[in-house]
């Protein structure tokens, strides 16, 4: 069977006897998807991928956003005024369903209000061994707030972020708030991904400001943690969200059973001290490719602050005139 999933996923190890220890790796996380799938009711699955051989250390990397900084956090908002007071009024979606208690929203099938041809999600990505989440992030929303206000189809470097926002680690992390504040330096440009493309290392910055966006100014806010009534509201009402998962701390076990994840609602029993009865869940895309979970995507339990999710979200938009 290894040797059938590294067909599939083929890459190389780096020193003599390391295949030894994938292939060991390998065993423990098979027969950890055979355990979880055969409990009586999982409320979620998991399976082989192509991280099933990766070492802790290197699963590490992929979970790179930095807690935000103190400051950042001070941008809070509260969402009874948000709309008046924080954003212009055209920041609220014009195409947005007249009531929150809607019992689904799914931008991966959302449209521009000024062109039903552009998405406002654009297209899926996969980080690979670079630990740059932070970036594509943050360049997800930016392209979100592109096509609201702009009504075009952009696809946006997330080279730049990782090689040019010098106050994140390139490979090894960063934040939201530096991420954005470097954009905010560069006049709010940000090249393309045909000029800038992807490479999955830091490199030195070559950001030119042409063939690329002009995303005009924006602000963020940090929502009010732990407010999943508040994430819901401004999700249907204004745009998607930047979310980390996990506590710098949290267990590899759970950590490594998220890297197995494939599909329906995840709840892990030592990732909130809550149980999510309501099956209520949030869909968040990741950075790990279409072979990840639901095509990229998790669906992660609502309500309950699973794995930390709704503890650090944050808002872009349009400011008051």
């Amino acid at each position: 069977m290894f040797q059938s999933f590294r067909h599939h996923h083929p890459r190389q190890y780096p020193a003599p006897g390391n295949e030894t220890t994938h292939y060991q790796i390998f065993r423990e996380r098979f027969t950890d998807v055979v355990t979880n799938n055969l409990q009586t009711s999982p409320t979620f699955t998991v399976g082989i991928n192509k991280f099933s051989d990766w070492a802790p250390y290197e699963l590490e990397v992929l979970r790179s956003n930095r807690p935000p900084s103190s400051t950042a956090r001070t941008k809070l908002i509260a969402m009874h005024s948000f709309g008046t007071q924080q954003t212009s009024s055209s920041s609220k979606r014009t195409n947005a369903p007249t009531s929150t208690t809607s019992t689904t929203f799914d931008y991966t099938t959302r449209v521009s209000a000024l062109n039903s041809s552009t998405h406002i999600i654009g297209p899926l990505r996969d980080q690979g061994q670079c630990g740059s989440c932070y970036g594509f992030a943050i360049i997800a929303l930016f392209e979100a707030q592109y096509a609201f206000h702009y009504g075009l189809p952009v696809n946006m470097s997330d080279q730049q972020i990782v090689d040019c926002s010098t106050h994140d680690y390139g490979c090894i992390g960063g934040y939201f708030d530096t991420s954005f504040d470097y954009v905010k330096s560069y006049d709010w440009y940000i090249d393309s991904n045909l000029t800038y493309p992807y490479k999955g290392v830091a490199s030195t910055c070559s950001a030119k400001k042409s063939g690329g966006y002009s995303i005009g100014n924006l602000i963020y806010r940090h929502l009010t943690q732990g407010n999943a009534s508040a994430m819901q509201d401004t999700l249907v009402n204004y745009s998607p969200l930047w979310m980390p998962l996990f506590e710098p701390n949290a267990a590899n076990k759970i950590m490594t059973t998220f890297q197995s994840y494939t599909d329906d609602i995840f709840q892990a029993s030592g990732c909130t001290t809550s149980a999510n009865n309501n099956n209520h869940a949030m869909v968040i895309e990741d950075s790990w490719g279409d072979e990840w979970g639901e095509n990229s995507y998790v669906r992660i339990a609502r309500g309950v602050n699973m794995c930390n999710v709704e503890s650090d979200a944050f808002l872009t938009a349009k400011p008051a005139s």
